[in-house]
């Protein structure tokens, strides 16, 4: 369970609290506060795995520190008031606390925690488009983060290795003997047309890079992780396999073991005895290994996806949603925080809610309608609206699907207007 509570933090003006299961929907009008909720919790998610897989709490020195990371990063600035910003995140593994300028971070059960990858999309993802876009210097910033995901996925997608787009008959490849323009689209015949992402519709540039980077982070991403790995997070595994020593012997020998001392028992009373086929020191070995590979190899991704419409037609949005939740239910099961604007959106994820509610007495019949990998039993979905300065969570307690009333007011707005000019008419 995460839960997030915001209150004064740009247009959220009221106490908002938020649950997020793993599928939450914020859906609300324009500047409502949906893209900051996602950008607080992405950061909230951030420092849980930071403070989670070093083993420290002392990630974020001040609640300035914290204003500056979450402002800056997310292009956010003026956000957060020092006199009057509250945010806190709770976690089965960490409380957050940010409270008019004071920060406080503590573990809860940080021992269980696994690595995740978090992948924010942003919605001006579609600007990876762009010629030579990855030599323009860029400021340290949510965007930045996904073209550097971007550009470690593209060049897996090989002009032998293309991979299809949804149902819309094109592929992607990266051609790599393209000076210009490397992203490139191809029809499924191979013949009507191969262009260059740049080049294609806005739709097709927004979709792209949404699902394959989603294609990769669900697939190949974790058997090249660690393959190619940076000095200094080199130095970071050093430390915490050093600090997974002390804390596994601590807990084991607890009036043996000092913070002074660890090292050394370790190297002749562990290692020592587990290179002689000592089976004591080989289950201490066991334990430390898999604490360390726990918070070392990410086994899912934590997706925030802001608004993965844009820009497409509503058939498309479906097919969009499809993939979304098929690929979050596959071999790595991953979260989803969807930003939107449409009621697609939510009538879609009715409908994967009671698939999966009725597909428990027709497996059979309710699959051939809705695979079985989209279901989604309502205890993993969360949904909220966004407006006038806080959220309101928009599930049906009763039935546990999302409220239709909340699903389309504008269509009811403009059917009630259409109603009274019928009226009037024929009055």
């Amino acid at each position: 369970m995460r839960k997030l509570t915001v209150r004064n933090v740009g247009p959220i003006t009221n106490t908002a609290e938020i649950v997020f299961s793993r599928f939450c929907i914020l859906i609300g009008p324009q500047s409502s506060g949906k893209s900051t909720i996602a950008k607080l919790m992405s950061t909230c998610l951030w420092l849980e795995k930071e403070a989670c897989t070093s083993l420290s709490e002392h990630i974020i020195e001040s609640g300035l520190a914290f204003r500056n990371l979450v402002e800056d990063f997310h292009r956010i600035h003026g956000y957060i008031h020092p006199e009057s910003s509250y945010i806190s995140y709770e976690s089965d593994y960490v409380s957050i606390v940010y409270n008019r300028d004071e920060f406080s971070l503590s573990f809860n059960a940080n021992e269980n925690y696994h690595r995740l990858k978090i992948s924010y999309m942003p919605s001006d993802r579609n600007i990876v488009t762009m010629r030579d876009i990855e030599k323009r210097e860029l400021e340290p910033t949510n965007f930045r983060s996904f073209l550097f995901d971007w550009l470690d996925a593209n060049k897996h997608y090989s002009k032998e290795n293309m991979l299809s787009i949804l149902n819309l008959g094109i592929k992607y490849y990266f051609d790599n003997t393209d000076k210009n323009r490397y992203d490139r689209i191809v029809h499924g015949n191979g013949i009507t047309y191969n262009i260059s992402l740049y080049d294609a519709s806005s739709g097709m540039q927004s979709v792209v890079p949404l699902t394959v980077l989603m294609h990769y982070l669900l697939s190949d991403y974790f058997d090249n992780y660690n393959k190619e790995i940076s000095f200094e997070q080199r130095d970071k595994n050093t430390a915490l396999s050093w600090t997974i020593v002390k804390m596994v012997l601590l807990k084991h020998f607890p009036t043996e073991v000092t913070d002074v001392n660890f090292k050394t028992y370790y190297n002749e009373n562990i290692k020592s005895k587990y290179d002689q086929g000592d089976d004591s020191a080989q289950i201490i070995m066991d334990e430390m290994r898999s604490f360390y590979n726990q918070l070392t190899k990410p086994d899912s991704i934590s997706f925030i996806l802001e608004e993965p419409e844009q820009n497409l037609y509503p058939s498309t949005q479906v097919e969009l949603l499809k993939y979304i939740f098929k690929v979050c239910n596959g071999i790595h099961p991953s979260s989803a925080l969807i930003t939107t604007h449409s009621p697609y959106t939510l009538t879609f994820i009715n409908n994967l809610i009671y698939a999966a509610k009725i597909g428990e007495k027709h497996p059979d019949a309710v699959n051939r309608i809705i695979p079985r990998e989209m279901w989604l039993p309502a205890d993993i979905v969360s949904a909220y609206r966004v407006s006038n300065g806080t959220v309101t969570e928009i599930m049906d307690e009763e039935i546990h699907e999302i409220k239709a009333e909340m699903i389309d007011e504008i269509s009811q707005s403009i059917n009630e207007q259409y109603e009274k000019l019928v009226e009037i008419e024929y009055s």
